[in-house]
């Protein structure tokens, strides 16, 4: 099962699309319910729910000759939605097998325009465009980041520096290396090599 990340905002109408053609191959997916559920953890009570055999509210449309699903919602229902939630979607099939779809958590983006009037169905969702990001999705490669030589201005000869640097890795998830860098300076007291020991997580990231 893949994990998923979402960002949607609370102001707008929850549109998710998602292929699967993997399970389709296998599994007669049309024929069964496709169900989500979002809670604030695993064992706490229901929040939100989308499902194909629901006719308002959290909806799933299956196309079976595309295989995309695509999950809706009004933006009065997500109005109510706030901070992070995890979530799993799974496949039930009429012999009662479940079979796990995706997983991960939803993001709500607190927003600002909205009306008494927003729309309590989902008529027209399936002419939009998805109004929810993938946010990232969960890797198990980790990538060691090596000791970096740099080439730069510096401060006068024998002028320690060290400090700490910020990461952030591909889910946007903040992390922090601590760097020291020990600058000598050229003849003319201007140009100077500096070597960053850098003590690092695996992982893959950039610099910031």
């Amino acid at each position: 099962m893949s994990a998923v990340n979402l960002r949607a905002a609370n102001n707008a109408t929850f549109r998710f699309s998602r292929d699967l053609s993997d399970f389709a191959a296998t599994y007669p997916v049309a024929s069964g319910v496709i169900r989500m559920q979002a809670r604030l953890s695993p064992s706490a009570p229901l929040i939100y729910e989308w499902s194909s055999a629901n006719v308002s509210g959290g909806v799933v449309a299956f196309d079976p000759s595309t295989n995309l699903a695509v999950f809706a919602a009004p933006e009065c229902d997500m109005a109510a939605m706030l901070g992070t939630l995890v979530y799993d979607a799974r496949l039930e099939l009429p012999s009662g097998v479940c079979v796990p779809l995706f997983s991960g958590w939803i993001c709500w983006t607190p927003g600002v325009t909205r009306m008494a009037t927003d729309a309590g169905n989902e008529a027209g969702v399936a002419v939009i465009l998805d109004t929810v990001n993938i946010d990232g999705a969960a890797t198990t490669d980790l990538v060691a980041q090596p000791p970096t030589i740099i080439l730069g201005l510096g401060p006068p000869a024998g002028t320690p520096e060290a400090g700490q640097a910020f990461y952030y890795d591909t889910l946007g998830n903040a992390f922090y290396r601590v760097v020291y860098g020990v600058w000598v300076a050229a003849a003319d007291g201007n140009f100077a090599v500096g070597l960053l020991l850098n003590l690092s997580i695996p992982g893959n990231f950039w610099l910031m």
